[in-house]
């Protein structure tokens, strides 16, 4: 019994080992884990028709070296979604999908009628301030002006001819020919002919310019009538949507009798998008095993399903400061979907019939 157990231990010991050595040598026979082996090669190279007929594209791997990574293509600085401040219905759409403008150009009206009626409200208004401050500035009314230049006149008269009688009485007191009684009354006629007299020059000055506060008082209301105008016409302004830069109008989302809410859900709905096409870029996801591998400058280039194996090449232009989820995924089920990547820009050479949105491959070249 004791012999049989010995035997048996024997056995066990000797069917791992021989399973161990059997793991050891499949693996020095397979190489390197991370270069690919030739029935791995003749698998990835396969293909098979669909049920509509096309070919089952695979994406070829990548030579020794390389850094792979998908991408999506996009224009120079990313693809901007333009929208406007306020919710509104669509009035009417200004430009067309694939038309290029420049910055500042209209692309979208919404409806304004009442914007519209309250900057004409307030201009308006501002119109009639400015008259009123006008007329405090130049006083009363023309009639009014002559009169009190009329008054002013006759006054200076009086306050001369007082002026005259008061040194003829004073003569005549010297003389003896006159009493002391009268020429005070002329002395005391003439004060108050002058007195007169300056004070209806005073009255004929205000009539010509108006009187201070009346002034000050207009120029208040002035300035908030231009206020009111400016603020009516930044309302309207708001209801006209413009190119933040030049570039092409790329997707309209929006139809004219639409009614646009500038904040669904907590999020913003752009009306169109647009970016400039000038160059293209390729936004690749690199795996976070490889960012040591990837510089500013390096050269690479890309490939998409569309074109077959046209390389576009490109070099590395922009790298994320920080690592993220994936953007895109292939679907392949052996896709490992909670690796976390780095953003790499990579700027083509040509490739302007590549598409903004369009997804690609991207490959790095080694680095030197």
């Amino acid at each position: 019994m004791a012999s049989l157990k010995r035997w048996t231990l024997r056995a066990l010991v000797g069917a791992a080992a021989l399973g161990m050595a059997v793991v050891l040598l499949s693996t020095i026979r397979a190489g390197a884990a991370d270069v690919p082996r030739p029935k791995d090669l003749r698998a990835t190279g396969r293909s098979t028709v669909t049920p509509r007929g096309g070919s089952d594209y695979k994406v070829p791997l990548a030579e020794a070296g390389f850094v792979a990574g998908q991408g999506i293509v996009e224009p120079a600085d990313r693809e901007i979604k333009v929208g406007a401040p306020v919710a509104g219905v669509i009035a009417r759409i200004l430009v067309r999908e694939g038309e290029r403008v420049q910055a500042g150009a209209p692309l979208v009206e919404l409806q304004d009628d009442v914007e519209r009626a309250q900057a004409e409200s307030a201009a308006a208004e501002l119109e009639s301030v400015r008259a009123q401050l006008k007329r405090a500035r130049e006083g009363r009314r023309p009639e009014d002006r002559l009169a009190s230049d009329g008054d002013a006149e006759a006054a200076r008269a009086r306050a001369a001819l007082s002026e005259l009688t008061a040194a003829r009485s004073r003569l005549l007191k010297e003389r003896g020919a006159s009493s002391a009684d009268e020429f005070d009354r002329a002395r005391y006629q003439a004060e108050a002919d002058r007195a007169s007299e300056r004070a209806q020059s005073a009255r004929a000055a205000a009539a010509h310019a108006g009187w201070r506060r009346d002034v000050e008082v207009a120029q208040g209301a002035l300035a908030q009538a231009r206020a009111h105008l400016a603020e009516a016409r930044a309302r309207l302004d708001r209801l006209t949507v413009k190119a933040p830069r030049a570039g092409t109008v790329l997707q309209v989302l929006v139809r004219e009798g639409e009614f646009y809410n500038a904040n669904i859900a907590g999020t913003a709905t752009p009306l169109l998008i647009m970016g400039d096409l000038s160059v293209r870029r390729v936004r690749l996801d690199i795996d976070e095993r490889d960012i040591d591998k990837v510089r500013l400058g390096q050269r690479g280039y890309v490939i998409a399903e569309a074109f077959g194996a046209r390389h576009f090449p490109g070099r590395v232009v922009e790298i994320g400061g920080r690592m993220g989820r994936k953007n895109l995924r292939t679907d392949e089920p052996t896709e490992r979907i909670d690796t976390k990547i780095l953003e790499v820009v990579l700027q083509l050479d040509e490739g302007k019939e590549l598409l903004s949105g369009l997804r690609a491959f991207g490959y790095l070249e080694p680095r030197r």
